[in-house]
């Protein structure tokens, strides 16, 4: 599966937080409208609106499913930005709908313009839109009511605290992209530590350790009906003479060619894995006797460039329902010791006879 992007899981981030905060106050602009509001009064009214449109909107957040690949659109900003928006009509609406004086900036608006910024993350568009917008839409409202505290600087105080609530918002989402750098470079590493503790350094091949634990899975009926046919074991001829005459790192190259050879004649959910040294295994859901010869003639017909001819011997294991990996290992070993014995350049297959 692709990993997400900074935006997807932004967005998720967002859709979470969406969820609960505006559940949350969606009961609490109810509760104040039924108990702590006397009946009749306007705001009364507004309380209801409020906790209506606050439902709604968490409704809707519910309706959205966490995206399991990365989004792309203007509908996801969009929406983003949407709680944020939808709570400073309110805080407006609480404001200026009720006629009187007016002494400073309502605490609502305080605290949906810095709670905003540090419970939902936008980058720094989204929030310089949001709060811009909020700055001029408030001063426009605010020459258009009658205020008797006409003393009071009201424009500078909604430029001040929708600048520094941007910067909030702003922080708050350089501290996220570093986070996100930071778990993605954890990420990395853990996935190279993994790639080194699973496969072979040389040949890019599962390992022994790898290949013992996929075998052990698919015994186990872990690896949702994945199954296997046989196991294959087969060992390079005369390996050692190709070290003494061409050098060790030849010796390398070849072992990589041998595995290039044998893995582009795998198919599909077939496993191949370096056992060791010049020893290589491989999981089939194929006939394995057909298999191992098959590959068996490609490594013998093949010319490798310095060190010419090459054979292998194989060993073969048929697997039933109720082997374990013990007995597994012990008859594909046996076949192969057995290929040896009678020549080289052989598939054996193990029989309990």
């Amino acid at each position: 599966m692709t990993p997400l992007d900074q935006k997807t899981k932004r967005f998720i981030r967002n859709l979470k937080a969406t969820r609960i905060i505006s559940a949350l106050l969606a009961v609490e602009q109810l509760l104040y409208g039924l108990f702590l509001v006397q009946p009749g009064a306007p705001v009364r009214v507004q309380y209801f609106l409020s906790a209506f449109l606050i439902a709604f909107l968490c409704f809707i957040s519910f309706l959205i499913s966490k995206p399991k690949k990365n989004i792309s659109g203007l509908g996801y900003p969009f929406f983003e930005m949407l709680p944020l928006a939808l709570g400073m009509v309110i805080a407006l609406n609480r404001m200026f709908a009720n006629k009187g004086i007016i002494l400073n900036i309502p605490t609502l608006y305080l605290a949906f313009i810095y709670g905003g910024a540090v419970v939902f993350l936008f980058d720094y568009v989204q929030s310089g839109i949001l709060y811009a917008t909020f700055a001029i839409v408030s001063i426009v409202m605010l020459n258009s009511h009658a205020l008797i505290a006409s003393n009071v600087p009201f424009q500078i105080d909604f430029i001040v605290n929708n600048l520094i609530a941007w910067t909030i918002s702003a922080l708050n989402y350089r501290y996220y992209i570093q986070e996100q750098k930071n778990i993605n470079l954890i990420e990395e590493q853990n996935q190279q530590l993994r790639m080194f503790s699973e496969h072979d350094a040389l040949t890019g091949l599962l390992n022994r350790r790898k290949i013992d634990s996929i075998i052990s899975e698919i015994l186990q009926n872990k690896m949702g009906g994945v199954t296997i046919t046989a196991v294959i074991l087969f060992d390079l001829d005369r390996f050692k003479m190709v070290n003494d005459t061409y050098g060790h790192q030849r010796g390398d190259i070849l072992l990589k060619e041998i595995s290039k050879l044998v893995q582009d004649t795998l198919e599909e959910g077939e496993s191949l894995a370096r056992w060791g040294g010049e020893e290589f295994l491989i999981l089939t859901q194929r006939e394995g006797k057909a298999l191992a010869e098959l590959l068996r003639r490609e490594i013998e017909n093949k010319q490798f460039e310095q060190v010419g001819k090459v054979t292998a011997s194989f060993g073969v294991s048929p697997v039933l329902p109720d082997d374990s990996e013990v007995k597994i290992f012990r008859q594909v070993d046996k076949a192969l010791y057995r290929a040896k014995e009678l020549g080289r350049n052989r598939v054996e297959v193990f029989t309990s006879s």
